[in-house]
């Protein structure tokens, strides 16, 4: 399978209900009552798109969105912003995006188009909130994410520089209080050491930062465990098996991780 590719793209097998097309200057705008279609390419299947559309020099939006592509279901608003639109050829690099989320549902098959290291964990995120910025340096504010097969919910602020390789996006994450499951969170953990960590915590609620890349990061945070309190100030090199830093624990059962 390969990415989507943002130069060689199109449609077929459209069927569309469209209204109030109006032409003003250089602006074009028309409501989609309702459309149906497919990437020609990924094959990916739009299975319904309503949405006030508006196009200028300068602008792509999508008012009033409600999109279901694939196993996703895209909610509220998203615009595009550039300063011709030939800058689509490098749409990850000059295009700006605004977008409001809300009760938005994405699946990590349809995700992979764009950013393949996600096609292995077969998960839906709901998720609320509001983004901005490039592809290559996106900003994700106030942002509300529930995933996996219990009530695991994420809450803050995030921005990502590097995407769409992301392996090698730098990330500063701000946690509010979140929680997560171990089951669910170590889905998404490849080094074993720390999934044997993780499942002595059982239910987790945190508050803090993590920065760097998703392989070596510097974790500030306050863990709320089964096994007791935690709160780390550590510098983590998955790759190298390593943890550097201070930890502080009150009402922690250590042998649990041991034992574990």
């Amino acid at each position: 399978k390969k990415g989507f590719d943002y130069n060689h793209f199109g449609f077929d097998k459209i069927d569309a209900d469209l209204s109030n097309l109006e032409v003003s200057g250089d602006t074009f705008q028309i409501d989609i009552l309702g459309l149906a279609c497919q990437e020609k390419y990924t094959r990916l299947p739009v299975r319904y798109l309503s949405t006030l559309f508006r196009l200028t020099p300068v602008s792509m939006e999508f008012r009033k969105l409600d999109f279901i592509v694939g196993k996703s279901h895209i909610r509220d608003s998203i615009s595009f912003h550039f300063k011709d639109i030939d800058d689509m050829d490098l749409f990850e690099e000059k295009i700006k995006i605004r977008s409001r989320l809300t009760n938005t549902y994405l699946h990590t098959d349809d995700l992979s188009w764009f950013a393949p290291e996600l096609k292995v964990y077969n998960d839906r995120w709901k998720i609320s909130g509001n983004v901005t910025g490039k592809i290559s340096q996106l900003e994700v504010k106030d942002f509300d994410v529930q995933f996996g097969k219990k009530n695991n919910t994420l809450k803050g602020n995030i921005t990502l520089t590097g995407l769409p390789r992301f392996d090698e996006t730098f990330i500063n994450l701000s946690l509010n209080k979140s929680t997560f499951f171990s089951e669910d969170v170590n889905h998404y953990i490849k080094d074993s050491d720390v999934k044997n960590i993780v499942n002595a915590f059982k239910k987790t609620t945190c508050t803090g930062k993590f920065i760097g890349f998703p392989e070596d990061f510097v974790a500030h945070a306050d863990f709320y465990t089964e096994i007791g309190f935690l709160r780390s100030d550590i510098n983590v090199k998955l790759a190298y098996d390593s943890l550097k830093g201070s930890l502080v624990t009150k009402n922690f059962n250590i042998g649990k991780i041991v034992h574990s």
